[in-house]
């Protein structure tokens, strides 16, 4: 039989996962620098270096999607052997790197050195996983299948939750924003495939969407569900249903914003800057 524990006085380690959702340019990444302690990120965004910025306490790796150049661009159509063909197909290999980049730093306890692990983003894993499937499915290039589809989603759960389970763990997505057929009604959506919209957030403790607001010139999270953001949720305790998550950049980036309100429930030491 397992070890009985009580929850109040058990002194097991609690590891926080962190999913921050948005569209383009609502802060994901910027917001996720803000985290407490010492950070590593696998980056697949082109754009994230950029948005990481200076910041001392994160150390990345890239795992670029593959170059558009070094894959099929041949039109295709829908019609069976209807479509351009091009002379070189190149090997997708972004996903392989990385999968055996993580295998070899999860052996060897690298991770352990850090308070956090970050994705970002999903969408771009996503993209990567999907080159790798479709190419060893003799369909790089073409429209995916339902095979493809099933592959692609049980592959990046997979990697959830191998990364959710080394330490506190953050991974940033894309929303869409999608019209109901039936009442016209606008929502948004988090740019997965199938029920892994579902299941993929239900390995997170925390998820927030972020968002940039034109008026006040702030950048705040939602900790409440809207019909922009039905996911979104949190066991963080007497936080507003949005909270200003803005940052000053010229200074320290840890312990700012969302860094100071997950500090509630980590008790992680911020070594940069004093949180309150």
């Amino acid at each position: 039989m397992h070890e009985l524990k009580n929850a109040a006085t058990s002194t097991d380690r609690i590891r926080h996962s962190i999913m921050l959702v948005g569209g383009i340019g609502a802060g994901k990444t910027t917001t996720g620098t803000s985290l407490i302690g010492k950070k590593f990120w696998y980056l697949f965004d082109p754009n994230a270096r950029a948005a990481i910025g200076l910041d001392k306490s994160s150390d990345y790796i890239e795992f670029i999607p593959d170059s558009p150049d070094e894959l099929d661009l041949g039109v295709k159509t829908l019609k069976a052997g209807v479509g351009d063909k091009v002379a070189v197909k190149a090997e997708p290999r972004a996903y392989i790197e990385w999968e055996k980049d993580f295998t070899e730093r999860r052996r060897e306890k690298f991770f352990d050195q850090y308070q956090w692990i970050i994705f970002d983003s999903a969408t771009a894993f996503q993209d990567i996983i999907y080159d790798r499937v479709m190419f060893l499915g003799g369909r790089l290039g073409k429209h995916p299948e339902q095979a493809d589809h099933t592959a692609q989603m049980n592959l990046f759960r997979q990697d959830m939750r191998a990364a959710a389970t080394l330490t506190n763990f953050c991974c940033t997505a894309h929303v869409e924003t999608e019209k109901d057929g039936l009442e016209g009604r606008i929502y948004g959506r988090i740019l997965m495939t199938g029920k892994n919209r579902l299941r993929v957030p239900s390995l997170f403790s925390h998820i927030f969407a972020t968002e940039y607001d034109a008026e006040t010139k702030k950048y705040v999270i939602y900790t409440k569900p809207t019909r922009m953001h039905p996911v979104v949720r949190t066991s963080i305790p007497n936080l507003q249903p949005i909270e200003d998550v803005t940052m000053d950049l010229n200074k320290p980036r840890e312990g700012q914003g969302l860094g100071r309100i997950i500090s509630r429930v980590t008790n992680l030491p911020a070594t940069s800057v004093g949180v309150k």
